[in-house]
């Protein structure tokens, strides 16, 4: 099973390339990638809080991974009112993040523009930024 640090570090990896595929016209192949560092990110910080995800993958479901973030992340007692609310405002994001990857890896996807797969990736930069913010200051 990976460390939170080493979700954390696959994350960080994912935003980036999420980013080089932006810069290279890939779209559908960005807008999966900013699904998966805002996913790998969650999934550290629900493992940086002590949680155990299922022994055969190491992980939760994608789905799961939403509702542990609204139960065990948006609303962590050291985070100020307006951290909590931040993080619940990224919430039905991080769901689009989702239904985009979703939509990329197995949809059409003719219907993944270069400017929604850029709107997905600064989501996932957001969500990401504020997760390792709240670590460094040893809220998370």
């Amino acid at each position: 099973m990976l460390t939170w640090e080493q979700w954390r570090e696959k994350s960080q990896s994912s935003l980036e390339a999420a980013q080089i595929l932006l810069e290279h016209d890939k779209p559908v192949e960005a807008a999966s990638r900013s699904y998966y560092a805002a996913y790998q990110m969650t999934t550290a910080v629900l493992i940086r809080l002590n949680l155990s995800p299922r022994d055969a993958f190491g992980n939760w479901s994608h789905r799961e991974t939403l509702k542990l973030y609204q139960i065990h992340i948006c609303p962590k007692s050291d985070l100020s009112f307006k951290e909590k609310r931040a993080l619940k405002n990224l919430l039905p994001k991080f769901l689009a993040l989702l239904e985009a990857r979703y939509l990329s890896d197995y949809g059409d996807s003719s219907k993944m523009s270069p400017s929604l797969a850029a709107s997905h990736w600064r989501v996932a930069s957001l969500l990401v930024s504020l997760l390792n913010s709240f670590i460094k200051r040893g809220l998370l």
